[in-house]
């Protein structure tokens, strides 16, 4: 008996299992084969039982209990492999957000996502049906290489986007959805052709700023002014609260959970930053409260910190339209200004390197200034006002 297998039968999963009997007794059937999406034969010789009426016997029952199988969905080629394989890809990241997302935060959560969507809009263009090992090595190439090739994305989001995708696809070999990471091998751009670009705000950019934040928003204000002289971060901005300031001492302490190295810090509070600081009204406001909580721009304290997107969203939003700012000054950018700004001021860039908390091999004295009172001087004292 012959079956064509040489074009795709998506509709005929299988051809039922038939006895052929001769000088060697089979059982023939035919079931797809997901990896060619052809029919493909399978045959179990049954010449081991001696007597004819029982290996007819034990033939038809073995054919019968084959057809079974056949009909409710069974296939010896998914058996033969990991089952996992077979899941869709849009399944599998499904699964994988369930069993990750709970382990994150909410700014690394909206990371994922987008990472996430773009294989997922990938995936569902190409083929919504397509099985977790149905994504291999050419198709990994060819998706990576439509993130390389937006123009919104550079070398470093490229780099970010690969390393995400090269992680994803490990947990996917770990849990047995894939045998091989498809992503491995494929190279990152040189850090030599990365270049950290930083925009400043020029003098004359600050002032536009203070003089229309004072009248528009103090307390951003305030907030754009910690960010400047004491080089926060917009998660340090988020948890601060009152027992944060110590005024006495004029120091302002962050926690090493909210730090992105893990470590407790003391940054000076300079004399040019202390006229904002009433806005925040810290000594009115309950200890365990956060000073930056409310969502809707008001930035005013509360219960919760607030989520550290939107103090770059006003300045985008409010503040760099009223200004006609370019979109290369980001509400970060207040903190590279402001470290490029102390040098000027004639500081210590050791002392900086304290403020601003920031370590690497070459430099060991990260809080220099936080123990010694020359570097505690100069910052106090040295930095400068903007108005």
């Amino acid at each position: 008996m012959s079956v064509d297998t040489t074009s795709p039968k998506p509709h005929i999963p299988y051809y039922p299992a038939y006895l052929s009997e001769g000088k060697i007794w089979y059982i023939t059937y035919y079931a797809l084969n997901p990896y060619t999406n052809h029919l493909q034969m399978k045959r179990i010789k049954v010449n081991r039982i001696k007597s004819i009426p029982e290996r007819r016997k034990f033939a038809r029952n073995l054919v019968r209990e084959i057809n079974q199988k056949l009909e409710s969905g069974w296939n010896p080629f998914i058996e033969e492999t990991k089952a996992k394989h077979f899941h869709t890809l849009l399944s599998a990241i499904e699964t994988y957000k369930k069993a990750k997302y709970k382990e994150l935060e909410e700014n690394s959560i909206r990371s994922y996502d987008s990472f996430l969507k773009k294989l997922s809009d990938y995936v569902e263009k190409k083929d919504k049906n397509m099985y977790c090992m149905s994504f291999d090595k050419s198709k990994a190439s060819d998706f990576i290489l439509s993130i390389k090739e937006d123009p919104k994305i550079g070398n470093r989001t490229y780099n970010n986007h690969l390393n995400f995708y090269q992680t994803f696809f490990e947990w996917m070999k770990a849990v047995n959805y894939v045998s091989l990471n498809p992503f491995t091998g494929i190279p990152k751009v040189s850090r030599r052709k990365i270049k950290k670009t930083r925009t400043m705000l020029s003098r004359e950019d600050l002032r536009e700023m203070v003089e229309w934040l004072s009248i528009e928003h103090p307390r951003f204000l305030a907030a754009s002014m910690l960010m400047y002289y004491c080089f926060l971060r917009n998660d340090d901005l988020c948890h601060l609260k009152p027992s944060s300031f110590d005024m006495e001492k004029k120091l302002l302490f962050i926690h090493g959970y909210e730090t992105k190295n893990d470590n407790d810090s003391y940054r000076v509070i300079p004399k040019a930053l202390e006229k904002y600081l009433p806005a925040l009204n810290i000594e009115n406001t309950p200890k365990e409260w956060y000073i930056f909580s409310q969502k809707n721009y008001a930035f005013t304290a509360g219960p919760t910190p607030l989520n550290s997107r939107y103090f770059s969203k006003y300045w985008s939003d409010k503040l760099r339209p009223a200004l006609d700012f370019p979109m290369s000054l980001q509400f970060y950018s207040l903190k590279d200004t402001g470290i490029t700004n102390l040098m000027a001021d004639g500081i210590s860039p050791a002392y900086i390197q304290g403020q601003a908390d920031h370590s690497s091999l070459e430099i060991t004295n990260k809080y220099i200034h936080s123990r010694t009172p020359e570097g505690f001087l100069q910052i106090r004292e040295l930095a400068k006002e903007i108005i």
